[in-house]
């Protein structure tokens, strides 16, 4: 086909997609999804904050650092005892939640129905496209973003992320683990490939920031990973712990450039990977105050939430006790900790962090600064525990999937 013609089609897509996704909305089918809060108000939410942050008891604020897994279709005893007892700041999801459209729902309305306190849960999932997708029993698979990257254009980068976070909106999801900013330098990495945009640190920056502006557009928090960069290895974390031997000099020249690039253009949200860097730290980057407070936070100004990648892996289970672990990473600078399996440790592990609060080794100050970041994140993203509607999902879902197959058009 001449150029002429393909842009004629390009063009034709593009109308096509607008006016679906302008129909995606699950608040309300005539107005566009809506992004973060950005009202003029927010000072004013900002000292709402911190007045609710200092009437909140010390177990609150401690159980808000939590992301947990659950481990079925439906909620234990157990799982609805955690929930009551602790103020979990939200949960993530796997295939072992996710069996039909009815049942994933009603999870989802259920722990909305469960959260007695006045802080709305994080919904969170990996729907990165590609090979790690959540939601696939619902929805048609979605390009690699390799080949998303192969064909280098903001626009589909952009369109891919908003429909992404259209999946989620419309199970009533607010927050997704994408993008990968990892860069696939290392071809023998079997753990990251096709999941990044490529080997080009300049193309995984830009179209990343694209990619996470499309799903940060419909209301959902784009969390970058795996900081400092999983590309290049050649070891799982899940199973054990990966070592890359390159100094920050080394870093800066490639792993760190879509990092920077979309800290400085506004990502809120990133997640730390369980790395080992010898040459700048003795932890691994989860637990490392070198790579996420020396790093991350002072040298490249982030002040976002940043959330460590699952302390259930390998990666960290071989090598340490869960509770130091998540005291560690705490400690180092992080936000939230995720722990995807065994939920029954978070009653041990928030009276650890408590125990260290009250020895000094952790201050409640240091805490309230998470906390601040967290709920302020949900503020801005207009975080809530509106249930979801089951009448309107499978026109939803049909929508997005015309949209999927719009853009499997573009990618041929």
């Amino acid at each position: 086909m001449k150029r002429k013609g393909k842009l004629i089609i390009k063009l034709i897509i593009l109308l096509m997609s607008t006016l679906l996704l302008a129909n995606c909305s699950m608040k309300n089918n005539d107005e566009l999804p809506q992004g973060p809060d950005s009202s003029e108000n927010i000072d004013t939410e900002k000292d709402e904050i911190k007045s609710e942050i200092s009437n909140m008891k010390i177990e609150d604020k401690i159980s808000q650092l939590f992301i947990v897994g659950i481990e079925g279709y439906e909620l234990s005893q157990d799982e609805i005892d955690i929930i009551n007892n602790y103020n979990l700041s939200g949960f993530i999801f796997f295939d072992r939640n996710i069996e039909t459209k009815d049942q994933f729902i009603n999870l989802i309305n259920t722990l909305k129905d469960e959260n007695k306190g006045e802080i709305p849960y994080f919904l969170s999932v990996d729907e990165e496209g590609g090979r790690v997708e959540r939601l696939d029993k619902f929805y048609l698979k979605m390009p690699s973003m390799h080949d998303i990257g192969e064909i280098n254009d903001d626009e589909l980068a952009y369109k891919v992320g908003t429909v992404l976070g259209s999946k989620l909106k419309t199970f009533g999801l607010n927050m997704n683990f994408a993008p990968v900013l990892d860069i696939n330098s290392n071809p023998l990495n079997q753990v990251i490939g096709d999941r990044s945009f490529g080997s080009d640190a300049d193309i995984v920056a830009k179209l990343g920031n694209q990619l996470a502006k499309g799903i940060s557009y419909q209301g959902i928090v784009a969390v970058g990973k795996h900081f400092p960069g999983h590309g290049d290895t050649q070891i799982d974390s899940h199973y054990d712990l990966p070592v890359i031997n390159k100094d920050l000099v080394e870093l800066e020249t490639l792993e760190l450039k879509p990092f920077i690039y979309n800290i400085n253009n506004g990502m809120s949200a990133i997640m730390v990977g369980h790395l080992l860097l010898p040459q700048i730290s003795n932890e691994p980057s989860s637990l490392s105050y070198e790579i996420i407070n020396d790093i991350l936070r002072e040298k490249l100004k982030f002040n976002g939430v940043v959330l460590s990648d699952d302390m259930t892996m390998g990666a960290i289970t071989d090598n340490y006790d869960i509770k130091d672990a998540v005291l560690k990473f705490l400690i180092a600078g992080g936000d939230i900790a995720l722990i995807c399996h065994d939920n029954s440790q978070i009653g041990d592990i928030v009276n650890y962090v408590k125990l260290a609060v009250e020895n000094g080794t952790i201050t409640e100050s240091e805490i309230d600064d998470k906390l601040y970041r967290i709920l302020l994140l949900k503020k801005e993203y207009d975080i809530d525990d509106e249930k979801v509607d089951y009448n309107s999902i499978d026109s939803y879902i049909g929508k997005i999937n015309e949209e999927i197959n719009n853009i499997y058009l573009e990618v041929e």
